[in-house]
């Protein structure tokens, strides 16, 4: 995922090395040590409110301060809440609350043990990671933006109240890379969990990045919401039409219901098919397979991942594992190129009983026959 996201531009993308750990002379498995998500010099380099908080508040134990929320008599509501808000009751807010602000896509179930964030009205768990410590005016200050900006999103002309458009609010070109990104992988948590969105001070966009945690992804899983996300084949992304709690569609599946989204992600599909990303990427993971063969065929013995800690079935399960995910990136791009094409077809349509439009995930051109179901 990392290595896409760098070859695609996004936005703060972590850097990352493999290693082997030892414990008291105890090798203890293969790992990854990279740059976790956060507000910092060489990280996101956006102001950060955390300590523009202490600043304005100095003397005052931030974390021993009682927590607000839209909630009966102040109190912290749950993530199902739609419209709600949760912060910290701090006195004072800095003078300029425009950002920074880093923000995830989180279950509600998860939402409801972080400290600071708020539900979009239409039901989206949205965590303000920082300021972890956040004012009441710095959440409903962005739960404002983001609340406009899903609303735009979520209409048919796409448009809000405020009668901006939706690519007013975003900053297109992390949104629409991330969106490929998230379907050629067919991420297990695309927009679902942690997903990230950044605003810098000053500045009206949204940025959709950067990309973490994609362990379930690229073949790595299988069934899901009545998908198969470890074949190659299908729409993913922008299908998703549940979300935990609230079950609403994501916003990558409200995204790609726009004609001209859809024509952004063709013409930036074409400009990473012109650079080879795709075949890039799959001869990167046949170089680490071969480098990591032996650590991993250790750390695949050492958690006895394959059902047994015999040398070559370890070896051959590392390899096998390896080559899933190259098979799967190669074989997705062609289901992709179909999909992404200027020919390409979306079937949007009424099911009994449902809430919404729905369409199956087969990706067809026009002319293709397909066949519709309802839901159960």
């Amino acid at each position: 995922g990392w290595y896409f996201a760098e070859a695609m531009g996004l936005y703060n993308t972590s850097e990352y090395k493999h290693v082997d750990l030892w414990i008291n002379g105890n090798f203890v498995g293969n790992y990854i040590i990279c740059e976790s998500v956060e507000v910092g010099d060489n990280r996101i380099e956006i102001n950060d409110l955390d300590k523009a908080n202490e600043d304005a508040n100095d003397g005052v134990d931030l974390e021993a301060l009682p927590k607000g929320g839209t909630g009966a008599n102040g109190s912290v509501p749950s993530g199902s809440v739609k419209g709600s808000a949760k912060w910290v009751n701090i006195p004072n807010s800095p003078e300029n609350i425009t950002g920074g602000y880093l923000l995830e896509c989180d279950f509600y179930d998860r939402y409801d043990a972080e400290i600071s964030g708020f539900v979009t009205n239409s039901g989206q768990c949205i965590t303000v990671k920082s300021p972890e410590l956040a004012t009441e005016s710095e959440v409903k200050y962005i739960q404002n933006i983001v609340n406009h900006a899903f609303e735009a999103l979520e209409s048919d002309n796409g448009y809000s109240s405020e009668g901006k458009y939706y690519t007013e609010y975003f900053d297109m070109d992390s949104f629409v890379s991330m969106y490929i990104l998230q379907e050629i992988s067919k991420n297990l948590d695309a927009a679902l969990s942690s997903f990230y969105m950044f605003k810098a001070e000053d500045n009206d966009k949204l940025y959709v990045s950067p990309v973490w945690d994609m362990d379930h992804g690229f073949g790595d899983y299988y069934q899901r919401f009545g998908s198969n996300i470890g074949e190659p084949s299908g729409w993913w992304s922008n299908s998703i039409t549940y979300w935990s709690g609230n079950r609403i569609r994501t916003i990558l599946t409200k995204a790609y219901m726009h004609e001209d989204f859809r024509n952004m992600v063709s013409a930036k599909w074409s400009e990473f098919e012109s650079s080879g990303i795709v075949e890039n990427a799959a001869g990167e993971i046949g170089t680490l397979s071969e480098l990591l063969t032996k650590t991993g065929t250790m750390n695949a013995i050492r958690w006895n991942h394959y059902s047994s800690r015999d040398y070559d079935t370890s070896r051959n399960g590392f390899i096998n594992a390896s080559n899933v995910n190259k098979n799967f990136v190669l074989t997705r791009k062609g289901y992709l190129d179909k999909g992404f094409a200027a020919d390409a077809s979306m079937l949007y349509y009424d099911a009994n009983g449902s809430t919404g439009a729905v369409y199956n995930h087969t990706i067809t051109s026009i002319g293709d026959t397909v066949t519709v179901k309802g839901l159960t």
